[in-house]
């Protein structure tokens, strides 16, 4: 999919809120779109995952994109789409596609799964089965809070679902999906949403699914057309929304591109580079913070000096923000992340999955694995099938292998930025 890219900006929706009176951003637990609106539903509909749809008011410059997926979701049973992490996808199903699918005079329900650190999914869907049955049952009695009979189940970041899944774990769930296609009384659609990376992983499905693969559309990276439209129309629409305006300095829009392009073999910004919608969102985040702080009187405009100077350019609001999210955590976490974090992450900038068991340190006989439950310890050469965790009687081991993973790893840090 080409074209113009976009940027929602939920600093506008949050400043929004601000004056209309609400304490916190407005989640709710369904969604239903219709040729009126989109309405929000109570905290009571358990099957449906919330959305933020007052963003939608500050979304632009991908309408075109949004209706093109919104087609290809109502002409078939299943589509998958797919694109690099940063472009933005989550930004598309949570305020794109219900836009479009009420620019198309469309009624649906959408209920959208992104977490899949659960082996709950089957529950999922059989609660979803509940309300969809509930739904037709209103239907079927012309009561007036029926919901119709159209239903799209959106399944984002499914690439994380299908790497930690077992194989029958997969099947299983394709299976209750295929049931749910399958169903004569309503219309279900399903949108599998997943980095480009991890797209060949839908062949552990296609068995269950075999028409899976038919309708595939790519999101890619936001191009300055749309970084543009990013930075200048939500504001253009708060304006026109209300009476006090805020301006951006002229030259505003050209110095953060240039900043925000990804750099070439050289380190010089590349004239196309691709522009992440996560730095996007983070840089205008902070600059509006700051000078909503600084101009006491109110907030007036936005300013390249802000960028520049005061924050220090896009790399000082990153390292900034890198700095005030570790610094929440206890030393202990600290180590943990500076141990996992070279393991995670690609100097590229791509994502990598692991399972616990891959990112173990080993220091002689000894394997320590860090993960959510907490650290394990084995003495391999004593143990060598694991059977006895260590963790809880040698903790000064625990504490001394991950000192020193960090202690490596800063080093490291530190040779490469001397030279």
């Amino acid at each position: 999919m080409t074209g113009v890219q976009t940027c929602a900006l939920p600093i506008f929706a949050a400043a929004e809120r601000q004056l209309d009176g609400f304490a916190g951003p407005a989640t709710v637990a369904a969604m239903v779109v219709d040729r009126h609106g989109v309405a929000r539903l109570g905290d009571g509909d358990h099957g449906f995952v919330g959305q933020q749809v007052e963003q939608a008011d500050y979304f632009f410059g991908r309408a075109s994109e949004s209706e093109v997926i919104a087609h290809n979701v109502l002409a078939r049973p299943m589509t998958v789409l797919f694109g690099a992490s940063g472009v933005g996808k989550s930004s598309v199903l949570n305020v794109g596609l219900p836009e479009a699918l009420r620019g198309l005079e469309i009624d649906a329900r959408i209920a959208l799964r992104r977490e899949w650190d659960k082996a709950d999914e089957l529950d999922w869907v059989k609660e979803l089965s509940e309300r969809i049955d509930s739904g037709s049952e209103q239907a079927d009695s012309g009561r007036e809070e029926s919901l119709g009979e159209r239903f799209i189940l959106v399944l984002d970041q499914f690439e994380e679902f299908l790497f930690y899944a077992t194989s029958k774990r997969a099947r299983d769930f394709a299976k209750a999906l295929a049931r749910l296609v399958a169903r004569r009384d309503v219309e279900v659609h399903v949108l599998f949403s997943l980095r480009d990376y991890g797209l060949h992983r839908l062949e552990a499905i296609r068995s269950e699914l075999p028409h899976l693969l038919e309708a595939t559309l790519e999101l890619r990276h936001l191009d300055e057309v749309g970084v543009r439209e990013a930075i200048e129309q939500p504001l253009k629409a708060w304006n026109e929304r209300h009476e006090t305006t805020i301006k951006l300095d002229p030259d505003f829009a050209d110095t953060l591109i240039g900043q925000l392009r990804a750099a070439d073999k050289l380190g010089r910004g590349a004239s196309a580079g691709a522009i992440e919608l996560s730095y996007l969102q983070l840089v205008l985040q902070r600059i509006w913070d700051y000078e909503q702080k600084d101009q006491k009187a109110g907030l007036r405009q936005l300013r390249t000096i802000t960028l520049t100077t005061q924050l220090k350019g896009v790399g000082g609001i990153a390292r900034a923000h890198v700095d005030e999210v570790l610094g929440r955590l206890s030393p202990q976490d600290q180590a943990l992340c500076s141990t996992l974090v070279d393991r995670l992450i690609t100097p590229s900038g791509g994502k990598v999955l692991y399972a616990a068991t891959d990112l173990a340190l080993r220091v002689g006989s000894l394997k320590l694995i860090t993960g959510r439950g907490g650290p394990q310890l084995y003495d391999l050469a004593a143990d060598p099938k694991e059977t006895k965790d260590l963790a809880k009687e040698r903790p000064e081991v625990v504490k001394e292998m991950t000192d020193r993973k960090s202690t490596r790893l800063n080093s490291s840090h530190m040779s490469e930025s001397r030279m």
